[in-house]
């Protein structure tokens, strides 16, 4: 597999929890970013480090619709959470999507993240548009497509990536 991982899917099939699932298997470091709603209204965006100690609301629901997208949390704290896990075991991102379209400092973090040693695992929305199809042809980026049906698959497949990283301890070494 490639040095970069992306899972892509329909919402809410799994994608982070297999993500999720992995991560809890990893020694060491794992730098990057994460977002997720604030709770169950699904309102409120949340931008925030894999441990959750450095967290910006990323966007807010309009009541007619689409998000307000806050550009200076993508283009401030985003930018800063992948500069600063360049030198990290694994690097997160979940989700890249349509939200940082206007976030061009944040968008040249991520393709220079993506050409750096430090292997990278995210989520990675399916739909069209420029920065989407870029990031699914991206020649770095090997892209595991999430279904119902083969979740377990997926997060078989992830672990074995970080096993061969070195991420992960073998169950069973030489076998």
């Amino acid at each position: 597999m490639k040095n970069n991982l992306f899972l892509t899917g329909d919402r809410r099939v799994g994608k982070s929890t297999c993500i999720d699932r992995a991560l809890e298997q990893v020694r060491g470091e794992v730098r990057g970013f994460r977002t997720y709603f604030a709770d169950e209204t699904r309102a409120q965006l949340l931008l925030s480090d894999p441990a959750g100690r450095q967290t910006q609301v990323a966007a807010r629901r309009r009541a007619e619709g689409g998000f307000q997208v806050f550009e200076e949390a993508f283009e401030g704290c985003g930018v800063e959470l992948l500069h600063s896990g360049w030198e990290a075991d694994l690097m997160l991102m979940d989700e890249l999507g349509k939200l940082e379209t206007g976030c061009p400092r944040f968008r040249s973090a991520v393709l220079e993240t993506l050409e750096r040693p430090v292997p990278v695992l995210g989520v990675l929305r399916q739909g069209e548009g420029e920065w989407l199809d870029l990031l699914h042809r991206h020649s770095a980026i090997e892209v595991l497509t999430v279904t119902e049906d083969n979740r377990e698959w997926v997060g078989e497949q992830l672990s074995r990536w970080l096993r061969e990283l070195g991420l992960v301890p073998e169950i069973c070494p030489g076998v």
